[in-house]
């Protein structure tokens, strides 16, 4: 009788070693899928949904670069930027989960822009309104060139062409620099580039080696504007800054001379000079500026929004705004300028010279939801560039940032010496930051014109 039940104890004992073995191992998975629930998967979440962020952060900030360089240059092709919403990559439980929730909106009218001055001296509008110096026209061809006696005191110079749209491609008005050893100094041409329907017009600038490789200095397209309501009549401003043109002009040995001729008869031409001081009248080549006085100029600019709205697991979540050129940031914690607007400050001896730049987003309200592959697709419709002198300088941006506005503000003219309360000022609201630029002379009552102003105004359509 005992043997048997020492064998049933024994049976006992081993079957009691089983349950427990089993419970071990089972506790064993529990604890290591808990452990990998709590500390393993958040970590690899984490870093998977920051590696998607970090995606579709340059891509953003690639159509951020693209929208400067259409608002710039008012290339009327039409870009397309591709966006990836939602992660790329999924959850080792189930391959189909989504880990990462976006949303890309576009709301338009949701950023307006004012420029405003109690008076401008106009120089130069080179947008829809060019009659605003009193500028005298030559015709091209110049047979035995124009002289420029002294390029320091050159304030402008505007090429105006007629009849493209009737010419082929690649025929263009074409202006050489000689400097006053009778050198090349470089070249600057106006261009058609193809006979399209709306055909693209070019501005190429040369310098004086010729118009091969690396000696090309700018070679974009251009918006062309209307003048005087002449629909096939065109506007160029030789000397903005983006050609490069004015630079080989500055640096030329002077006087230099101006040939200037056209590809076909067809096109005609004729260009203006403006000079600082009037004694530059002798040259017989130009009038002294006119400049055009403007009380309470206002320039207003009914930009939109585009957005995109991530709500991540693990990562923080952001938002990624474009707004009037300025790509924003924005996290539980507050919100940074990713990549500033076009906004330039320097001082030039008593002068502030003040360049801000507004491309503004327009289109049809529209947005595309995670886990679809959306495009935004932009065009440049329009460009406008004023330049003038003021005494101040008021700008208003209707934002859900205005403290990032201000502070940007700030610091920027701060950079340059400028005091805040006499040289500047900046207030905000909830949804409004202003900036009011006095000038080097710290008054704000003053009325000397040193504020040297540049406006360029981009108009981009956005289609989702």
């Amino acid at each position: 009788m005992s043997m048997k039940a020492n064998r049933s104890f024994r049976q006992d004992e081993e079957g009691v070693a089983v349950v427990i073995g089993t419970i071990l191992v089972i506790a064993l998975a529990l604890t290591t899928l808990v452990s990998f629930q709590l500390y393993i998967l958040p970590d690899w979440s984490a870093s998977s949904e920051a590696a998607d962020m970090q995606g579709l952060e340059a891509q953003f900030n690639g159509l951020k670069a693209l929208v400067d360089r259409q608002a710039d240059n008012g290339s009327a092709a039409p870009v397309a930027t591709a966006f990836t919403l939602g992660s790329n990559h999924p959850s080792p439980f189930n391959a189909g989960a989504t880990l990462l929730s976006q949303s890309l909106s576009f709301t338009p009218g949701s950023s307006p822009f004012t420029l405003a001055t109690p008076l401008l001296q106009l120089i130069v509008d080179n947008g829809n309104r060019s009659a605003g110096v009193d500028e005298s026209w030559v015709s091209v061809p110049i047979a035995s060139g124009a002289t420029v006696p002294d390029v320091a005191q050159v304030q402008s110079f505007r090429i105006r062409a007629h009849n493209l749209t009737d010419v082929d491609a690649g025929d263009n008005v074409t202006v050489n620099l000689i400097d006053a050893n009778g050198d090349p100094a470089g070249s600057l041409t106006f261009y058609k580039s193809d006979s399209q329907p709306d055909p693209e017009f070019r501005v190429k600038t040369c310098n004086a080696n010729g118009c091969t490789g690396d000696n090309v200095l700018y070679d974009q397209g251009f918006s062309v504007h209307e003048s005087d309501h002449d629909f096939d009549s065109w506007v160029l401003d030789a000397f903005n800054s983006d050609y490069r043109f004015d630079r080989l002009f500055a640096a030329a040995p002077g006087p230099v001379t101006l040939d200037m001729g056209q590809s076909d008869a067809r096109l005609t031409a004729q260009y203006a000079l403006t000079y600082v001081n009037s004694t530059e009248l002798a040259s017989g080549v130009a009038t002294a500026p006119s400049y055009l006085p403007i009380a309470n100029y206002n320039a207003t600019a009914l930009g939109g929004t585009l957005a995109i709205h991530s709500s991540p697991q693990y990562y923080p979540a952001q938002d990624f705004v474009l707004e009037n050129g300025a790509f924003i940031v924005h996290q539980g914690d507050g919100a940074v300028f990713r990549a500033p607007p076009p906004f330039t400050a320097r001082l030039s001896g008593g002068t502030l010279l003040l360049a801000v730049g507004v491309p503004s987003l327009q289109g049809q309200a529209a947005s595309a939801a995670s886990t679809t592959a959306a495009s935004v697709i932009t065009t440049a419709s329009a460009q406008r560039v004023v330049h003038g002198l003021a005494s101040q300088v008021t700008l208003n941006v209707t934002t859900a940032y205005p403290a990032l506005w201000t502070g940007f503000w700030s610091d920027a003219l701060g950079r340059l010496g400028l005091a805040a309360g006499s040289g500047f000022t900046t207030s905000s609201t909830a949804s409004l930051a202003s900036l009011t630029v006095f000038g080097p002379t710290a008054a704000p009552g003053d009325s000397t014109l040193d504020i040297d102003l540049t406006l360029k105004q981009g108009t981009i359509n956005v289609n989702l």
